[in-house]
C-alpha cells in the first residue's frame, strides 16, 4: 500500500509566537492539511467547543506551546497519535519544571515528547532531548534554549511520523514521570524568600532569584502583610 498523501491534523500552539507560526508553516511544508489553535498560553484556559460539537475527525493532533487541557471527547477524534511536546525533562511533569531545575540545581533541562491522554503529561513517553544547564543560566536564558530545541525537536518528530520509528520507540518505551506534579500554586509558594532563608540559606536564595527572574513570576518577600517583588 502506497502510503498516504496528505494527514489532517488539529495543531495547538501559541497566539503570536514565532515558534508555533514556523511549526504551523513546517507542517503544510510536510503536506500536512491544518487546523490550528492559537491560545494566550496561560493556566486555565479552556478549547472553544465549536471544536467539540463537529464530527471531523484528524489524524494527528500537535499540543506544541499551549496549557489548553486536551478534552478526552477531542481525543478520540483522533485516529493516529495525539503528541504532546513538554518543556522539561520527565521529572518534572506538570507546571514550573525549568523553575525547578534551577531550583534544584540540575545539570540538565530538556524537551519529553509524549503520547496525550485525558489526565496532565501522563500519556507514554518516546523521546527525550536533554539541554545542558549552565551555571550562568537563569530562567529567561534557559527558556530561550528550551524554545530552540522545542522547535528542533518538532520537526524531528514531525519529519518521522510516517516510517516506523515512532511505533519503535513507543515499543522500546524507557522513560517515565516523576511522581510530583507540580502546579502553579506549588510554584508560586517556593518563589518566597523567606526571613529563615535570609538568615540561614543564601544559596537558596541565589537559586530562587536564577530559577524565578527575570520573569512574569518573580521573586518575592512577604513584610508587613505585604508582598514585595523583584522587578
Amino acid at each position: 500500500m502506497k502510503p498516504r498523501k496528505y494527514y489532517s491534523c488539529l495543531f495547538f500552539g501559541k497566539k503570536d509566537d514565532y515558534y508555533s507560526i514556523n511549526a504551523i508553516k513546517f507542517l503544510k511544508k510536510k503536506s500536512f492539511k491544518v487546523r490550528s489553535i492559537l491560545s494566550e498560553n496561560k493556566i486555565g484556559e479552556k478549547i472553544d467547543t465549536k471544536y467539540l460539537k463537529d464530527d471531523k475527525k484528524y489524524d494527528y493532533l500537535f499540543s506544541f506551546k499551549t496549557k489548553i487541557i486536551i478534552p478526552k471527547k477531542l481525543l478520540g477524534k483522533i485516529k493516529l497519535y495525539s503528541i504532546n511536546f513538554h518543556n522539561c525533562l520527565s521529572r518534572y511533569p506538570g507546571s514550573g519544571g525549568n523553575f525547578m531545575s534551577l531550583l534544584n540545581n540540575e545539570k540538565f533541562s530538556g524537551i519529553t515528547v509524549h503520547l496525550i491522554d485525558e489526565f496532565v503529561d501522563n500519556g507514554k513517553i518516546f523521546y527525550i532531548k536533554k539541554i545542558r544547564i549552565k551555571k550562568k543560566d537563569n530562567i529567561k536564558s534557559l527558556l530561550r534554549k528550551i524554545n530552540k530545541e522545542q522547535f528542533r525537536v518538532f520537526k524531528f518528530i514531525v519529519s518521522n511520523l510516517r516510517n516506523k520509528w515512532l511505533s519503535r520507540s513507543l515499543a522500546h518505551n524507557q522513560y517515565s514521570w516523576g511522581k510530583k506534579k507540580y502546579r502553579m500554586t506549588d510554584i508560586n509558594k517556593l518563589r518566597e524568600i523567606r526571613i529563615d532563608l535570609v538568615k540561614n540559606d543564601i544559596r537558596k536564595i541565589k537559586n530562587i532569584i536564577k530559577a524565578s527572574y527575570p520573569s512574569q513570576y518573580p521573586p518575592y518577600i512577604k513584610l508587613l502583610g505585604f508582598k514585595f517583588f523583584l522587578k
